[in-house]
């Protein structure tokens, strides 16, 4: 296992890893109750509203619902590999931290805007 996150509510925990998949635990219960096969390794995962936000080593992410279908994809143009990601409500701004000299942003969660050099 190299990541994982709780949700705001406290039900529910993601998981990922070396198995290249993402499992979703429904921590009341104590059931997995989901699993979300990935192309790569996860190494960052994040629960944001109702949606789960995974990353690995390949330069895609991808959002997932909590029933376990991919919503989307993105793909980073500055990283072959992500290690980090963070999304704000507020400006509804996706931000990448990867393998890469660039951060990418994109904006609405979707569209990419200029990156940023480190």
């Amino acid at each position: 296992m190299s990541c994982l996150d709780v949700s705001d509510s406290d039900d529910w925990l993601v998981t990922g890893g070396g198995d290249s998949c993402l499992s979703l635990y429904h921590l009341r219960s104590q059931q997995r109750t989901t699993i979300m096969p990935t192309p790569g390794h996860p190494q960052v995962v994040k629960f944001f509203e109702d949606k789960i936000y995974s990353a690995g080593d390949e330069p895609n992410v991808y959002s997932w619902s909590l029933s376990g279908k991919l919503v989307s994809r993105l793909t980073s143009a500055s990283s072959r590999s992500i290690f980090s990601l963070d999304l704000s409500p507020a400006r509804r701004l996706l931000t990448l931290a990867g393998d890469g000299a660039e951060l990418d942003a994109f904006t609405s969660y979707n569209i990419r805007s200029t990156p940023f050099t480190s």
